[in-house]
């Protein structure tokens, strides 16, 4: 009896496990990829997180270069 029951908890746990990626990806399918084969392209989500991804990469970047050379600055006077 205590071998059934935990075989089934064991069953539907995994096969849950095993059915979430798949599930994901048939979430998100549309979401940052539209259109199939040939005419595949970015969706107007995807295009706005990546201009965004890329301007805070530029500024972290700019802060980055700001604050070695301030601190170079400082060291030296």
């Amino acid at each position: 009896m205590v071998a059934q029951i935990v075989k089934a908890v064991t069953d539907g746990v995994t096969g849950f496990a095993s059915a979430l990626p798949e599930a994901m990806v048939t979430a998100f399918d549309g979401l940052f990829v539209s259109g199939t084969g040939e005419s595949l392209a970015l969706t107007n989500l995807a295009s706005g997180l990546l201009a965004l991804v890329g301007m805070a990469l530029v500024i972290g970047c700019v802060i980055k270069i700001y604050h070695i050379f301030s601190g170079r600055a400082r060291r030296t006077i």
